[in-house]
């Protein structure tokens, strides 16, 4: 199997290089290079577009030496702004490797694309005549760099995480890079020389403030515990909703000692409680560590869930993870459609469009110091629960652990682990990106449509309607 795997990833690498290298289907001119660091290779590439663009035929930058981290030398710098100053050439260049490397790696680019009435090919056009647009004497400066490429991720409202990387998170990643797995390689990516620089500059993270604003994320204020215990950093709560114990959760990310001590302390004094609410209404993510725990903490007995998701094997994604060989130790793996037999319920064309489909069938044990919780657990969901606060209520509809209230979720939280990360040659501007199409068992794309609650209700009142169905027996 692990031979025969090897070989279709191998020969899906090729055949995607010479794709990209002037087969296939029209596309805007892309730019590419022959010699790593000229800038006058990239110069092909950034004629001004015709009526009908021809991809370029030239060597792509996942055929560079370099590859998949940016070219070392720096930009030059504009004296008066501090601000880092591409060539128009080498903006051209870094845009067009962008969308070449989202359209061989990133998994829900055509689903996001008709969920949300998108052509891609024309945003990559349009981003193409905007950079031409805003160059003056052959120069386009960072900031105007980084918003034409912002203004074009952005209109895919972070569906499988698409979006530029902010400075804090390029930062978090990068401690990432002593890890031994694939998230070394991404940590070390993000902590690359030349993105580094660029992300020194003085109000980077102000230019990207149009993606962070319109990510497609819903958030009404909810309604609260009427009994406050205790409040724990990051936006942990703790309390009593009509005497129900109630643990409210807004991110995943940030959790210290004290305060998953905290939460296992106040879990602890309810063991004989009928019910539990738990709300992460309003939660981005963060870590499934925080959550997983939880669960482990709670359960009296073993939980099983399953992940059905598909990737592209583009040079990006086999150069962050060296093939996938962890993921054939960790899902089991389909290089035909041989999992259909299994998800009867999927419909047979979900995955056309992916290279391998991966299972993963995964068990959470209780803890040794598990409490064995034996009451009904309700989770309270809506629009805005993203990432691994998804993960957790994928986890919960998958396994039954807990029943959903409130409204369909953000989703994105069905896959192998954590987004990858994509670095342009010149610029070393950064993109997050998730390289699996995670379904619903349904058939779904989970990316795009999350998770459906078992009762569906109004967000911001979720609490409220969920005392009600627990005073109504469930």
């Amino acid at each position: 199997m692990k031979r025969l795997l090897s070989l279709l990833l191998t020969c899906a690498f090729l055949l995607g290089a010479l794709t990209a290298c002037g087969g296939g289907k029209t596309e805007p001119q892309t730019a590419s290079s022959s010699e790593p660091a000229s800038a006058s290779t990239a110069a092909a590439s950034a004629e001004p577009a015709s009526a009908e663009p021809t991809e370029v035929e030239l060597e792509p930058f996942t055929a560079s030496e370099d590859f998949p981290y940016p070219y070392s030398e720096e930009l030059e710098r504009d004296e008066t702004t501090g601000q880092y100053l591409l060539t128009l050439e080498q903006a051209l260049y870094d845009y067009d490797t962008m969308w070449m490397l989202i359209r061989d790696n990133f998994a829900d680019l055509d689903a996001a694309c008709e969920a949300y009435g998108l052509d891609w090919q024309q945003l990559w056009q349009d981003g193409r005549d905007g950079l031409e647009r805003v160059s003056v004497g052959g120069k386009v400066t960072a900031r105007q760099f980084v918003s034409v490429i912002d203004s074009g991720v952005e209109k895919f409202r972070h569906a499988g995480h698409l979006f530029v990387m902010s400075s804090s998170l390029r930062e978090s990643i990068a401690e990432m890079q002593d890890m031994d797995n694939y998230r070394g390689n991404l940590g070390a990516l993000a902590a690359n020389e030349t993105s580094e620089r660029f992300y020194r500059q003085e109000g980077l993270d102000s230019w990207l403030m149009q993606s962070q604003n319109s990510s497609g994320l819903s958030y009404e204020e909810p309604d609260g515990p009427d009994e406050v215990v205790q409040t724990v950093n990051p936006g942990v709560t703790l309390g009593y909703a009509d005497g129900v114990p109630y643990v409210g959760m807004t991110s995943f990310g940030g959790w210290t000692d004290n305060t998953r001590n905290a939460v296992r302390a106040f879990l602890t004094r309810q063991t004989d409680m009928n019910d539990l609410i738990l709300h992460i209404r309003g939660n981005g993510g963060g870590s499934d560590r925080e959550w997983t725990q939880m669960v482990q903490y709670l359960t009296a007995e073993p939980l099983e869930w399953h992940r059905l998701f598909a990737m592209k094997t583009g040079a990006l994604n086999l150069a962050v993870n060296s093939g996938y060989e962890p993921l054939e130790e960790q899902y089991i793996c389909y290089t035909d459609d041989s999992w259909r037999e299994r998800y009867p319920d999927v419909p047979a064309d979900t995955f056309d469009g992916m290279d391998l489909v991966l299972e993963g069938v995964q068990q959470l044990a209780p803890s040794d110091h598990t409490i064995g919780y034996t009451g009904r657990v309700w989770l309270l969901v809506d629009g805005s629960v993203f990432s691994a606060a998804e993960s957790f209520a994928y986890f919960c509809k998958s396994s039954g652990f807990a029943a959903l209230v409130g409204t369909q979720t953000k989703g994105d939280g069905v896959g192998g682990g954590n987004p990858y990360v994509m670095a342009l040659p010149y610029s070393g501007l950064l993109l997050y990106y998730a390289p699996y199409y995670g379904v619903n068992l349904d058939g779904t794309c989970n990316g795009i449509y999350g998770t459906m609650p078992d009762y569906e209700t109004s967000a911001a009142t979720a609490l409220t309607d969920c005392l009600v169905l627990i005073r109504q027996g469930g």
